[in-house]
């Protein structure tokens, strides 16, 4: 009887078992996991090179660009609150301060820093040369302002009284006449700036009555007298109803919200330049 020829090979050694695809596997892996990232100190330590490297040197001259404005933004809103601070002081000064008498032997010329101040000032109402500031509204109704020219007693010069708000009126004229308070008055008030418009000329000298701002200056050149550099916007009483309505003065001393855009815009410069800086870490090959 003949032999079966025997196999003297291993079992199994014509295929592959499962620990070697395993031990394969996980010598892929292995390789794979060589390359490492590099390490964050290392990616920080080169960051000076890319900024100034060729391919990058242009986009970091704009993102430069765009940090400093932001930031110059932020100080500008700094120097606003400063000036804010500033204007805020000088008010409280000048609620504190005693009321100004304007009379024949005090006439102030230059008008400083008496905005905002009192004032009190006795003199004749010229009703023949007032004026209509237009397109002033009070609580959401369309109307006008009467600004009226009152001859200091004892002098020959005026000063321009804000008398108070008037509903619009459909004639012109005649129907101002309503609103007159007499002659001879006792006027307190504020103390308010001419509103005039810097580099602006009127195209012509003629008397005009219908103003949309307080422009002494321009106004002055109509009047036979002369003009006080400033104006008062008279003061409410107790027993005002009717038109001209006064309106008392709005005394705001907060800081506004200068340092919140501050903070604003500097924080947008900040995050513009860490998220440049991650940018370029991201993207050295």
């Amino acid at each position: 009887m003949q032999k079966e020829p025997q196999n003297d090979e291993p079992e199994g050694a014509g295929s592959t078992s499962s620990n070697d695809v395993e031990l394969v596997a996980v010598t892929h892996d292995a390789a794979d996991n060589t390359k490492e990232p590099k390490p964050p100190s290392r990616s920080l330590k080169e960051l000076p090179r890319l900024i100034v490297s060729r391919r990058w040197w242009w986009p970091t001259l704009l993102v430069l660009l765009g940090m400093a404005l932001l930031a110059r933004l932020g100080v500008w809103q700094l120097s606003r609150l400063s000036q804010r601070k500033t204007a805020n002081e000088i008010l409280i000064q000048q609620l504190d301060a005693p009321p100004l008498e304007i009379s024949g032997s005090a006439l102030p010329t230059e008008i400083g820093q008496l905005v905002d101040r009192l004032a009190r000032v006795r003199g004749e109402f010229d009703y023949k040369n007032e004026i209509i500031l237009t397109q002033q509204r009070h609580q959401d109704r369309l109307g006008e302002h009467l600004i009226t020219p009152l001859i200091i007693q004892g002098t020959e010069m005026a000063i321009l009284i804000d008398r108070g708000w008037i509903p619009s009126r459909e004639t012109q004229g005649e129907d101002l006449l309503a609103y007159n308070e007499g002659t001879r008055v006792s006027v307190q008030g504020v103390v308010q700036a001419s509103e005039t418009i810097s580099g602006e000329k009127r195209e012509d000298n003629l008397p005009k009555q219908e103003w949309y701002r307080v422009d002494i200056e321009s106004i002055d050149k109509q009047l036979p007298y002369r003009l006080l550099p400033f104006y008062l916007k008279w003061l409410p009483r107790e027993t005002d109803i009717d038109p001209p309505i006064r309106v008392d003065r709005e005394i705001d001393l907060t800081e506004g919200s200068h340092l919140g855009y501050a903070i604003q815009w500097f924080t947008f410069s900040a995050i513009l330049g860490i998220g440049y800086a991650a940018f370029l870490i991201r993207n050295d090959n």
